[in-house]
């Protein structure tokens, strides 16, 4: 019997990735950096603080901190109304919860977009566990999100 199920969020429940890239264009264009289509498909998924280091070597650890809650909140403001279910997400999730099924959800975005994503998407009430970038130290390509 199923008793648990974990989820993803970029990718499985949603696909952000215009959104996050468009923040990481303004990001670039408020800092100095230029965030390509390529390299932002090679890092989309990482940690922030991974992704600003090779953008920029020489940033210091409070500028790495400041612009990464600034390219999340950027995000937030260019998804906000726009994210949108993957086909057949919302029906699956509503379907291990009728049948008693915990849901947790491990991505390796910090947690206010987690709760930003799930309230957007109206399944505030389904899981129950959120592992968020705040919470690993290792970011993906690494598994311990999951």
């Amino acid at each position: 019997m199923l008793r648990a199920a974990l989820f993803d969020l970029d990718g499985v429940l949603v696909d952000s990735s215009q959104f996050h890239y468009l923040s990481w264009v303004r990001l670039g264009e408020e800092v100095g950096f230029v965030m390509t289509p390529e390299f932002f498909r090679q890092t989309f998924g990482q940690r922030n603080d991974a992704i600003i280091k090779q953008l920029v070597p020489h940033a210091t650890e409070e500028q790495i901190a400041q612009w990464g809650e600034r390219k999340e909140a950027l995000y937030r403001e260019v998804a906000r109304g726009h994210l949108r279910p993957l086909p057949g997400a919302v029906e699956l999730l509503r379907g291990l919860k009728d049948a008693g099924v915990r849901c947790a959800l491990a991505s390796s975005t910090p947690r206010m977009n987690i709760a930003f994503a799930i309230e957007q998407l109206g399944l505030s009430d389904v899981f129950d566990a959120f592992v968020g970038a705040e919470d690993v130290t290792k970011g993906k390509p690494d598994p311990e999100v999951f």
